[in-house]
């Protein structure tokens, strides 16, 4: 069975919801012919990113993204971040190679979503 190894970035309400929505996609879908695994969760402080970690059964809890998103065993990076944030760890994510999957919206401005979208049309033709 393919196991995708997600990533969190930010876990405020959406960041939870999230978390909440892989552990429970078997209750709703049943048999699937793949899995999640929460396996980094990254929030602003060491206290809340350790509270994040136990009860969803994270592997790892870290106040530094850049833990999260080179991490080689993580294929997935959900991005929960405040808005003013999303570009700049969008961007980094995918010149790692990562999917993204982010809270909406995925930017503040027009600007900062033509800057991710060159960024992803960059990283696309490099394989």
């Amino acid at each position: 069975m393919e196991v995708y190894n997600i990533g969190m970035i930010g876990f405020g309400f959406m960041g939870k919801m999230h978390a909440y929505g892989y552990k429970t996609i078997p209750l709703y879908y049943g048999d699937l012919p793949w899995k999640t695994n929460l396996t980094g969760v990254c929030t602003s402080s060491v206290s809340t990113a350790q509270k994040a970690k136990e009860p969803l059964d994270f592997e790892f809890a870290t106040t530094n993204p850049d833990e999260i998103i080179n991490r080689e065993d993580i294929q997935i990076i959900n991005v929960c971040t405040p808005n003013i944030y999303h570009k700049d760890v969008i961007i980094k994510a995918l010149k790692a190679g990562k999917h993204i999957y982010c809270d909406k919206p995925l930017a503040v401005n027009y600007a900062q979503a033509q800057e991710i979208l060159g960024t992803m049309k960059e990283n696309k033709e490099k394989g």
